[in-house]
């Protein structure tokens, strides 16, 4: 038996990362919340109030809750382990999720980091369909998997980052709601950093409370609160641009790390949650795009543009695996292609060929792009904006290119590498 190499082993390593900080969560925090306290302290009859007063009095027994725990906890080792039907099993922890967290923790009442993220995770891999790859028992195949699960693996990795992010920037967005920029010149997150650290006082310890009447103290709250606002609302930016990507999870984990010295509140879910970036980023590094018929995919470009010769320079520098061949538009290769110019100069487009399938304009340029691990996540991105407004776009800058000037060396031999990329 071998692991599963790719992407495939790497959304598997994500799920099972999930699954398990849901399975330490009810053990660490969740089932010592519920042995602590009655029943009637964390799930009032007034939230259920629509159920049979038999069905609630069967709920707030400690028996229901004890066997609820374990089956819980049951289904989400299913779900690690990958047995059973990988949607019925992942619907079943969706769900016990819900309601667990809403008896430890208040249904509604209370919503936070740690719930939204573990909730929007968990709710992502309830729509994944790719669940040949989703478990430990998936990763031992005795035979590697295909190209296409390489793909949709990487597809959905990808959003479960965005996932995870896009969840800070929704509680950024929260934030601005329920209150307004003038919060931020106030010294009320002093205070609320005093109220935490009394309340929350886990380990005997809190910045908060020993430097309270420091000066200097009430001055970093005022600017850090801001600016993890900020931080919060710039979050997917990690998963659009990959340069972004360990300095925005760094500065989130300064941030929850601050946090916890200041309030003793430990968001320790979303610190390991916040791996699945980074396992995405590596992922990335490691994937090569191919063709479907492993031929490389033609472009067509205009020479005399300096705008083009700079695009196609740095997409043949970009491009490792060799997926992409360039030719000039009115070459030789266009016309075996049957490619078909305009007779005015400033309406030729980008043309690409990939298997007997010919795209122009925005279409041609996301093409490219997608075949370039570097560029793959803002083609796969800006594939959702309507091709009109793509095409409209792509118009403007066409307009214009011919009075970028070409560069000196544009008309030198071009590196070894792309000389065996080019075509007449």
């Amino acid at each position: 038996m071998i692991f599963k190499a790719g992407t495939t082993l790497h959304f598997g390593i994500a799920r099972i990362l999930v699954f398990s900080i849901l399975l330490i969560d009810l053990l660490v925090d969740d089932l010592p919340a519920l042995v602590s306290m009655p029943a009637e302290a964390f799930l009032p009859r007034g939230v259920l109030e629509w159920l049979p007063s038999a069905w609630m009095s069967t709920i707030l027994q400690s028996g229901f809750l004890h066997g609820f725990t374990l089956v819980y906890g049951g289904i989400l080792l299913l779900g690690l382990c990958g047995i059973g039907r990988a949607w019925l099993v992942t619907g079943l922890a969706l769900l016990g999720t819900i309601f667990f967290h809403g008896m430890a923790r208040g249904f509604g009442g209370h919503v936070n980091h740690q719930e939204l993220i573990v909730l929007h995770s968990l709710f992502f891999f309830l729509s994944s369909r790719s669940f040949a790859a989703a478990s430990v028992n998936a990763l031992l195949w005795k035979q590697p998997s295909n190209e296409t699960d390489q793909e949709v693996s990487r597809l959905l990795l990808r959003a479960l980052c965005f996932w995870v992010l896009l969840t800070y920037f929704l509680i950024g967005v929260a934030r601005l709601q329920t209150s307004d920029w003038r919060l931020y010149s106030t010294n009320a997150m002093t205070f609320y950093a005093l109220q935490h650290s009394t309340k929350w006082n886990f380990w005997d310890f809190s910045l908060a409370r020993d430097l309270l009447h420091q000066p200097l103290f009430d001055l970093f709250l005022r600017a850090a609160f801001p600016m993890a606002t900020l931080l919060e609302l710039a979050a997917p930016l990690a998963v659009m641009v990959r340069r972004l990507v360990w300095p925005i999870v760094i500065s989130l984990w300064l941030f929850h790390l601050s946090i916890f010295l200041c309030m003793n509140i430990f968001f320790w879910q979303n610190m390991l949650l916040l791996l699945l970036p980074i396992l995405g980023w590596y992922a990335d590094r490691k994937w090569q795009p191919t063709t479907a018929t492993g031929k490389p995919m033609l472009v067509f470009y205009d020479a005399a543009c300096g705008l083009c010769d700079g695009f196609i320079r740095h997409v043949a520098g970009a491009d490792k695996a060799g997926l992409l061949r360039f030719a000039p538009l009115n070459g030789v290769t266009a016309k075996a292609n049957h490619i078909e110019l305009p007779e005015q100069r400033t309406e030729w487009t980008i043309v690409v060929v990939e298997d007997d399938k010919v795209l122009e304009r925005s279409d041609a340029v996301l093409a490219i792009l997608g075949k370039t691990p570097l560029w793959a996540d803002i083609a796969d991105l800006a594939c959702i904006v309507p091709r009109w407004l793509r095409d409209v776009i792509y118009r403007k800058v066409a307009r214009w290119r011919h009075l970028v000037a070409i560069k000196e060396d544009a008309c030198e031999l071009p590196p070894l590498e792309m000389r065996r990329k080019l075509l007449p």
